[in-house]
C-alpha cells in the first residue's frame, strides 16, 4: 500500500520567504508514517505498549520546488526496505501533482526496556510486509 496523506500548509509553518521551513517536511512525514502503520492493522503505540520501539536511525529529504502558505499538501509514503530488524520508508511529498521533495526515514526496531535491537517475530513482520512496496524508493544512499 502507497499511503496518501493529506495536509494544508499553516502560516506558521512558513519562513521568511513565505515559503515551507524545511523543518516541517519530517513533521509531514511523521504524520503520514504513523497513518501508514495504523492502516496496516497496528498502530504505533499498539506498537509500542507491546515493548517495541521504532527509533530513526537515518533521515534524508531532498528539496525540488516550494510549498507555500495554503497549499494543499499530499505527503505519498511506502515500506520500501524491510527486514526482521530494520524498515526504510520513502516519503513524495507533493502539491498539484508536482513533486516538490522526497526523502526517507530509516528505523530499526528496538526493545524499549533494554534499548537493543530486536527482531520481529513473524506475524508483526507480516504485517509490515501488507504495506511494503521497494518499487516507490525515491532516493537511495
Amino acid at each position: 500500500m502507497i499511503h496518501q496523506s493529506y495536509t494544508v500548509a499553516r502560516y506558521a509553518e512558513t519562513d521568511m520567504m513565505g515559503v515551507i521551513h524545511h523543518a516541517v517536511y519530517p513533521i509531514w512525514a511523521e504524520v503520514a508514517r504513523t497513518e501508514l502503520m495504523a492502516l496496516m492493522g497496528i498502530s504505533y503505540s499498539e506498537v509500542e505498549s507491546s515493548g517495541i520501539m521504532l527509533p530513526v536511525t537515518e533521515i534524508r529529504f531532498q528539496y525540488k520546488a516550494p510549498i507555500f502558505y495554503e497549499n494543499k499538501v499530499i505527503t505519498h509514503c511506502a515500506i520500501t526496505q524491510l527486514d526482521n530488524r530494520r524498515v526504510k520508508i520513502d516519503y513524495e511529498i507533493c502539491v498539484d501533482n508536482k513533486v516538490c521533495c522526497i526523502g526517507y526515514t530509516k528505523h530499526i526496531f528496538m526493545d524499549s526496556s533494554t534499548r537493543k535491537s530486536v527482531r520481529l517475530n513473524n506475524e508483526v513482520l507480516d504485517s509490515y510486509k501488507k504495506i511494503y512496496h521497494p518499487e516507490f524508493e525515491k532516493l537511495s544512499i
